[in-house]
């Protein structure tokens, strides 16, 4: 069992969000700019909500993700190392890492995915990735674990333009988001991504900046700026017509693409991860 790759999130279950308010009169629209703040965040990753029966008697570990600007496309690094305790007393170490590049007009993207289990490789997953357009059909070319194309659905958007797209959402003041995503972390193809957005956090409304390190001062400011909402995300299989998805999450979104109190819902548990640090990075001389 591992963690999809993140930041590209969104929600689920449209009844857990019934009865919000409507958008506010001269809400942004959905194609206004969105400032991203290239970032490097490290998250405490922990066992939340655990129900009686589970097999899971504890998690804990770290997660670091960062998000820069590489000129004519982003850059997505995250590594993660957790640590599962089970009832019967036997723990399990898992690790990943995870890099892409993604074109900045959401077309093209390449991907490396590898997983251990407690130092033993799992998992090694390379290629590359084709859209006609933003939120259009493609494809996607495996190098390894072996050489194969996958075909993309239409409305399928890599990570990066699917959280921008989402944020254009919230700040449009549109509450529901239903896309495809493919991030590489699997051998098949896309993922059914359904969001569900809450209501907006005024700036300075949210914990996270609190919580940051002293360090991360100028990160603290940015968040305390900025604007955030509540998101909730169901991840299903493609084409399998369940009515339960394979896992849930969900998290604050800052409108500046920052990211805080991830719950990763797997049925019978939890994992819970905090923004503990955080720090700006630079545009590279974009």
């Amino acid at each position: 069992m591992g963690l999809r790759s993140w930041p590209a999130m969104a929600a689920f279950a449209a009844v857990l969000w019934t009865g919000l308010p409507p958008a506010p009169a001269g809400a942004a629209p959905a194609g206004a700019a969105v400032e991203i703040a290239p970032h490097q965040a490290i998250y405490e990753m922990s066992l939340g909500n655990i129900k009686v029966g589970a097999d899971v008697n504890d998690v804990k570990g770290w997660m670091l993700f960062r998000w820069s600007d590489a000129c004519e496309g982003w850059r997505i690094e995250q590594r993660y190392v957790l640590e599962f305790v089970y009832s019967e007393g036997d723990s399990v170490k898992l690790s990943s890492s995870y890099e892409t590049w993604e074109a900045k007009d959401g077309t093209a993207f390449n991907f490396t995915y590898k997983t251990e289990t407690n130092g033993h490789l799992d998992e090694d997953i390379q290629g590359v990735a084709f859209l006609t357009g933003g939120g259009e059909s493609g494809q996607a070319r495996y190098r390894l674990p072996e050489k194969h194309d996958e075909s993309l659905p239409a409305e399928t958007f890599f990570p990066s333009a699917h959280t921008l797209k989402l944020i254009r959402k919230a700040v449009a003041g549109d509450r529901f988001f239903f896309a495809h995503l493919f991030d590489g972390t699997d051998v098949d193809t896309a993922v059914e991504l359904s969001a569900v957005i809450g209501s907006p956090l005024p700036p300075g409304g949210a914990e996270a900046a609190e919580a940051l390190d002293r360090d991360a001062r100028s990160v603290r400011e940015v968040l305390m700026g900025a604007r955030s909402w509540p998101v909730r995300l169901a991840f299903f299989p493609v084409d399998q017509q369940l009515a339960e998805p394979d896992y849930e999450m969900s998290l604050l979104m800052f409108e500046n693409g920052i990211v805080d109190q991830l719950v990763i819902d797997y049925g019978d548990f939890e994992i819970t991860g905090r923004l503990a640090a955080a720090q700006p990075i630079g545009d590279g001389g974009c």
